[in-house]
């Protein structure tokens, strides 16, 4: 086992999947009402999040910004993609494949990915 894989098996052992209580579920419908911009699984993660004081992580900065605004804390993709390399649970390339299948995947660019791999942005020409 290598080192990284280690610390991944670690990291991999504090996660949970979580079903939402009655409660959340409520609350769920009630901003799914108000709130008709956001999807649907992030509208119940941030419901999971604000009835039991969890983190809120998001590609999308509207939901991010909504989490805030009901108190939520929040935290962004760039620093669970950062965290998952400066651990050792990753590699600078398998977080930078990582990426690419995210984007690749949701259709989507994750913006200034240099600050997540740390790269001079000088060097890549941008």
């Amino acid at each position: 086992m290598r080192h990284s894989d280690q610390h991944c098996a670690i990291w991999v052992e504090h996660i949970t999947i979580l079903s939402p209580t009655n409660d959340e579920i409520s609350d769920y419908h009630h901003l799914l009402n108000i709130k008709k911009t956001l999807g649907k699984g992030e509208l119940e993660a941030l419901c999971i999040c604000r009835k039991r004081n969890g983190i809120f992580s998001s590609m999308d900065a509207a939901a991010l910004k909504f989490a805030r605004n009901c108190d939520v804390t929040t935290l962004s993709i760039h620093a669970v993609l950062r965290s998952l390399w400066v651990s050792g649970c990753m590699t600078h390339d398998e977080v930078k494949a990582l990426i690419d299948e995210i984007e690749k995947i949701e259709n989507t660019t994750i913006s200034d990915t240099y600050l997540i791999l740390d790269i001079n942005r000088t060097s890549e020409g941008e």
